[in-house]
């Protein structure tokens, strides 16, 4: 059952819609999980559980049950002593919590402070401890970002970029192109616009050999086109609208191939202006 968290997870980035409804149909198969770990597990499992199952109700129209999974899941975290992944998810979703509300400037704190104990432990402390130095850079990137200090976020986004390269997992690849479209957002709050195409392009070109990436390209793709729509360079533009929609299409996504043809439809206006 703790796969079916995963897949329902990574699910997520590749079909939206899919992953909402199947969260919904199995929601039975995975409180029961949840019940059973609070009744035989230890906290850290418990916690760990808990933390999966409400990232996949958070945008779903379920809160008295995701009240009950945040409440079983902030109970069981006061007994994990000491520092391990649970831990950092933990202070790692305050951060996130924070932003969410606009707390930047608590936030920074947050985050330099997750940053420096996920340094300090180092890469080897437990499993997933290279992949939380890496997470802990980019949530400190992101807050960089949020106050408007680009230059920083982007150097703490090119260091999460390169660690979730090395740990070389799924998510971690997720997660790379995730920091490199912030760094790319960076680039262009400092009218850096060459550079951002550059890094979009070199990003798409590595990132469209990952499948389970499909939708983030096409995302991407949207984001340079509008960047090279504005430089007036309407016919690069016009092919990346038209591979994005063809992602789109394929993803049987409907209101992104409605956005899609709304941008192509832009873009000939202007080219013809």
């Amino acid at each position: 059952m703790e796969t079916l968290i995963d897949f329902l997870y990574n699910q997520k980035f590749k079909n939206d819609k899919l992953s909402k409804e199947l969260t919904i149909l199995e929601l039975p198969n995975l409180l029961a999980l949840m019940e059973y770990t609070k009744q035989r597990g230890k906290d850290e499992k418990i916690a760990d559980i808990a933390w999966g199952i409400e990232g996949l109700l958070q945008f779903l129209d379920r809160k008295q049950i995701f009240q009950h999974v945040v409440d079983i899941r902030e109970k069981s975290i006061k007994g994990i002593k000491i520092w391990n992944h649970t831990k950092f998810v933990i202070e790692a979703n305050q951060i996130e919590r924070l932003i969410e509300k606009g707390f930047f400037v608590r936030a920074k704190k947050v985050s330099q402070n997750l940053y420096n104990k996920s340094l300090a432990a180092g890469g080897g402390a437990y499993p997933e401890a290279a992949y939380d130095i890496a997470m802990a850079n980019s949530l400190y990137g992101r807050v960089l970002k949020m106050i408007g200090n680009f230059d920083d976020a982007i150097t703490y986004f090119e260091l999460a970029i390169k660690k979730f390269n090395d740990v070389l997992t799924e998510d971690a690849k997720r997660m790379a192109f995730v920091c490199l479209s912030e760094k790319v957002d960076c680039l262009k709050n400092l009218d850096c616009l060459d550079n951002a195409i550059v890094a979009y392009e070199e990003s798409n070109a590595y990132f469209k050999k990952v499948n389970y990436l499909i939708r983030g390209v096409a995302l991407g793709e949207i984001q340079l086109g509008d960047i090279l729509s504005g430089k007036k360079q309407f016919e690069k533009a016009l092919k990346m609208y038209e591979s994005a929609l063809k992602s789109f299409k394929n993803l049987h996504e409907p209101s992104s191939v409605s956005n899609c043809l709304h941008q192509m439809a832009i873009y000939q206006i202007f080219s013809l202006s």
